[in-house]
């Protein structure tokens, strides 16, 4: 269903993703990372960070949907760092503030570092991230860097099944390389490449053009290879994972999924890029100070994800949404989109 010309099953989607990489966190990662021991919680989340992989094709899904509203290359990065950056400062600020006040062992870094943070390109340069979290979006910069070549030559996003194809097979190779061979050159090549997450973004941007109405038959067996590829190049329970979300997208995009659309879900989708920026070593100070004050660790993370909950709603309406609608106003709009694909009302 469509709200104001969002997709509300995507939201839920990204608000399931979002909790489950959190709990993941909170309950798996947290006794590693502390007490150098798996978790002994009645609840252990330890397959919660799939919730990266469905992030990464509703990513897929949702830059190549939004081109039907962008002018040109300058355009896509201009809306894509409104998007990003503003939540993105804020989390880097509080984090780094929390983390060095609190002394999270472990998880502090100097002030240069967090400094060149703010850029949100320190994993491209071998630098420390404020939290470990941020890694993702390094990945997500990377694709967007491969979409706003691709809107230099509109015939590329028309014929967009080709230009995956290729880039597909040309990652396969790499990987392929990479086994026998181990160089420098070919791990390079599979960071620029985005070579371990590709097939997710592809099979996003193939489920939009079903969705879209492509009867071609092309980005169904776009999404059987992507299918093929992760369960060659990944653990078996990554490739059962992505199968699942591969099946749970079909269902979405023939509108079987509104089962899902409902309000907590959509306000967790909402929020999920803030909730997923701060959660992590902000609920990590929360967990070890509970545990401090002798609150069971049964319970210990509980807290933590309300109030991060807490936390990311208000970064996203008071400090997000009004410097998004700021630069928004500032920048304006008299432009006409460039025609890449069939028109459709949609929203990132």
């Amino acid at each position: 269903m469509e709200r104001n010309g969002r997709l509300s099953e995507l939201d839920a989607l990204r608000g399931l993703a979002a909790l489950a990489v959190m709990l993941y966190h909170y309950t798996a990662q947290y006794p590693k990372l502390f007490h150098d021991k798996d978790s002994d919680l009645f609840i252990n989340f330890s397959w919660g960070y799939l919730g990266v992989q469905l992030f990464f094709i509703i990513s897929g899904f949702v830059i190549y949907m939004t081109l039907n509203s962008t002018r040109s290359t300058k355009d896509f990065f201009v809306k894509r760092s409104i998007r990003l950056y503003p939540a993105y400062i804020v989390a880097v600020v509080l984090t780094f503030t929390l983390t060095t006040l609190y002394q999270l062992p472990g998880r502090t870094v100097g002030l240069s570092e967090a400094l060149i943070n703010l850029s949100m390109l320190q994993e491209f340069i071998g630098i420390k991230s404020v939290d470990g979290v941020y890694w993702t979006l390094r990945v997500e910069m990377t694709f967007y860097l491969f979409v706003g070549a691709l809107l230099l030559i509109p015939r590329l996003v028309k014929n967009i099944e080709v230009v995956a194809l290729i880039w597909l097979l040309f990652c396969c190779m790499v990987k392929v390389i990479d086994y026998w061979v181990d160089s420098k050159i070919t791990g390079g090549l599979n960071f620029i490449t985005i070579g371990d997450y590709c097939n997710l973004f592809i099979s996003g941007i193939m489920f939009y053009r079903i969705r879209q109405g492509n009867n071609s038959g092309l980005p169904h067996v776009m999404i059987a290879l992507c299918l093929l590829y992760q369960f060659i190049f990944s653990e078996l329970i990554t490739a059962i994972a992505v199968l699942i979300f591969f099946a749970i997208f079909y269902l979405l995009i023939f509108n079987k999924m509104t089962f899902i659309d409902i309000k907590p879900l959509v306000f967790l989708g909402s929020i999920s890029y803030c909730l997923y920026l701060i959660h992590q070593n902000i609920g990590y100070i929360m967990i070890h100070s509970l545990e401090r004050w002798g609150i069971n660790s049964q319970i210990g993370f509980i807290a933590p994800i309300a109030v991060c909950i807490v936390i990311a709603y208000c970064i996203t309406k008071f400090i997000e949404q009004p410097v998004q609608n700021f630069i928004k106003k500032r920048l304006g709009s008299s432009s006409k989109p460039v025609k890449t694909i069939q028109s459709q009302r949609v929203n990132s």
